[in-house]
């Protein structure tokens, strides 16, 4: 009878399962997004629209080197308000061309009829309903005349948000699709959910694609030509890559407050050994940078100049209240 022995060998099989979790809890990489910076010309009225209007969740307020700064809870993310932007509307004129909008942000609600009816009762600018049979959505402008996505998905389970609680994905708009694929999965190590199926693209071009070539939802396909999009992260808020974007002039970065108003932050582990992963892959960073509140982050720069920040925020850090 070998009772012992048995139990003996199921210790150590537990032991070394305990193992394999917690080297996979600190191995170096990225785990998700947990933090949105927008810069603004107006603060506090960008401040009041954000709590007043759409209702979000204050945490935390105060001054840095920055400048004047106001956090909001927005479910999986915190979204920071920074003060220092200039917006197109504000550059001397003669202006040239039109505003570049990189990304949207887009927050997942279960009535969406609801909202609607809620921002154009306070006078909110919105677009009309968009409703493509599984999901519906519509956009809508903030006072500094930013674009944010509302949608309401039927083919999932109730997220259990009836307002502005949860901020489920960021849509980057990108100019070519298969270089930034190859950039966020390949270089950044980001795992990928979807390609050109599961969630569907707002950006003009982007549905000017999707209506010609239809749906390709494999995602075993590996079909990157498709020019659907992708997705990644299974879970908090999604970043996805949608079709129509604009590359910068002469592969220039793009200036957080000044070419874009939002800047992306991922949590990582082992951020440290992460950015010498990085270094011989070709990743342009800059960093690591210390901070006693943030923590240790890098700020890296994809194939078209959008610029995000990967932190390693410590124990204590208000970011992971």
């Amino acid at each position: 009878m070998r009772f012992f022995g048995r139990k003996k060998q199921n210790k150590a099989t537990s032991q070394s399962s305990l193992s394999k979790a917690y080297s996979r809890l600190h191995e170096p990489r990225i785990t998700g997004i947990f933090w949105l910076g927008l810069k603004a010309n107006d603060v506090l009225g960008e401040a009041t629209f954000l709590e007043r209007t759409l209702g979000l969740r204050f945490v935390d307020e105060g001054n840095t080197a920055l400048g004047h700064h106001i956090i909001f809870n927005c479910g999986p993310v915190l979204l920071e308000l920074v003060e220092g932007r200039v917006t197109w509307a504000h550059l001397p004129k003669p202006r040239r061309g039109s505003p570049d909008v990189a990304l949207i942000p887009g927050f997942q609600v279960d009535d969406l009829a609801a909202i609607y009816a809620n921002l154009n009762e306070r006078e909110v600018p919105i677009t009309q309903m968009f409703d493509q049979g599984w999901v519906s959505n519509l956009l809508f402008f903030d006072p500094e005349r930013n674009i944010w996505q509302v949608s309401e998905t039927r083919n999932s389970a109730p997220i259990g948000s009836s307002g502005f609680e949860h901020l489920g994905v960021l849509w980057l708009a990108v100019a070519d699709l298969e270089a930034q694929l190859r950039f966020y999965r390949d270089l950044l190590g980001l795992p990928l959910v979807d390609l050109g199926g599961g969630v569907r693209p707002i950006t003009e071009r982007a549905e000017k694609v999707w209506q010609e070539n239809g749906s390709k939802p494999e995602l075993q396909q590996e079909s990157e030509n498709s020019g659907m999009g992708a997705v990644f992260f299974s879970e908090g808020t999604r970043l996805a890559l949608s079709p129509g974007g604009i590359k910068p002039d002469e592969h220039r970065a793009r200036v957080w407050g000044k070419d874009t108003p939002f800047q992306i932050g991922f949590r990582a582990t082992g951020l440290k050994e992460l950015a010498h992963i990085f270094s011989a892959r070709g990743v342009s960073f800059s960093g690591p940078h210390e901070d006693s509140d943030i923590g240790i982050w890098i700020s890296i720069t994809d194939p078209e100049g959008n610029i995000s920040r990967v932190i390693e925020p410590p124990p204590h850090s208000l970011y992971l209240r």
